[in-house]
């Protein structure tokens, strides 16, 4: 890289250093769900610092379902956690004494990161019928 100062141009070598972070256990959510970063395996050290630094993917922690979801996020008080988030997409916090539960975005187009087809093919399936039935119910 080439910076000018003054009238000089100075050339600098840049480093990039790439370590993963490395949180203490007493600043991470006590609970024995799983975190984001607990579930990705990646070797590559900008995907991981990234996840972390942008969206404190350890404080986040992944439940089967709602009912667990309220519990971890709203009853328990597990200091250090961020957010909750279920299998099904909700979405699961509290800032201060409010506490929010958001829906999963199904306008969202299906992203690629998926354990299974089958909910999303039969999501799909249930769309085109409902789709023909409105259009059948038009041409009466």
């Amino acid at each position: 890289m080439t910076v000018s100062f003054n009238g000089h141009s100075l050339h600098l070598h840049t480093m990039l250093c790439l370590t993963m972070l490395n949180i203490p256990p007493h600043m991470l959510p006590q609970t024995s769900h799983p975190s984001t970063l607990s579930v990705l395996h990646t070797e590559n050290h900008i995907v991981y610092n990234v996840l972390e630094d942008m969206g404190d993917a350890k404080r986040q922690v992944l439940v089967r379902d709602n009912d667990v979801g309220k519990t971890i996020a709203f009853d328990q008080r597990i200091s250090n956690l961020k957010e909750v988030y279920t299998s099904d997409g909700y979405k699961m916090f509290t800032r201060g004494t409010v506490q929010t539960t958001l829906p999963p975005n199904k306008k969202k187009i299906s992203g690629c990161l998926c354990s299974s087809f089958d909910a999303q093919i039969e999501d799909l399936q249930r769309d085109e019928s409902n789709m023909r039935e409105e259009a059948q119910r038009r041409k009466m």
